[in-house]
């Protein structure tokens, strides 16, 4: 398991790349969306309302440096294994990025350092194509962060259930050190070569 810091002014965040397996590995591009589902039990309705658009605007950030078509698949319950810190929609979707929002204290992996992780959780092994994956978020964080921090969260750990690991460029939403002071929000030159390197054709 190999762990990244990502540092904003004073608070410290770590995001996690969990599975070498899926190195390599990319989604296909096909006229087919990937969807995007949420499940947050764990908020409340209002901390929903303000969190499903800061997601939908990680989505959108990531749909215009790549190319890929999302789509917004609605609420999903998931089932959340912290033993393995992996995440697992109830309703069995390929092409499908999950997203779980979940308090430090139902975690051993989160806290106040390590506030999401996001992977790959399926690929077809002869194509090497991605056709599932997930990120989780701290809701503690959620509580202390703004709109910003948490559109830039979003944008890390999406990057991670695309299939990219973090990166060394200051430059890339994928550095592994990130800075409110600098330009941020931003899909960076490596982040779009990355995510291109790796993507798989569709299958007919």
């Amino acid at each position: 398991m190999a762990t990244s810091v990502l540092a904003w002014g004073t608070t410290v965040v770590g995001s996690i790349y969990t599975d070498t397996t899926f190195s390599g590995s990319g989604w296909a591009n096909c006229s087919t969306p990937i969807t995007w589902t949420t499940d947050t039990s764990n908020l409340s309705p209002a901390q929903a309302a303000v969190v499903r658009p800061d997601v939908a605007a990680a989505f959108a950030a990531w749909s215009k440096a790549s190319g890929y078509t999302f789509a917004d698949g609605g609420e999903i319950a998931v089932k959340y294994d912290d033993a393995t810190s992996t995440v697992k929609p109830v309703l069995d979707i390929n092409r499908n990025i999950a997203v779980y929002f979940v308090p430090d204290s139902k975690s051993t992996t989160l806290s106040k350092s390590v506030v999401g992780f996001g992977s790959p959780s399926r690929v077809f092994a002869e194509t090497r194509e991605i056709v599932n994956g997930y990120f989780v978020v701290s809701t503690d964080y959620l509580v202390r962060s703004d709109s910003q921090k948490r559109r830039m969260l979003f944008m890390h750990e999406l990057g991670h259930a695309l299939g990219l690991a973090d990166s060394d460029d200051p430059d890339n939403i994928m550095f592994r050190y990130l800075d409110t002071d600098d330009s941020i929000g931003r899909v960076g030159a490596g982040d779009t070569a990355g995510i291109h390197a790796i993507e798989k054709t569709c299958a007919k």
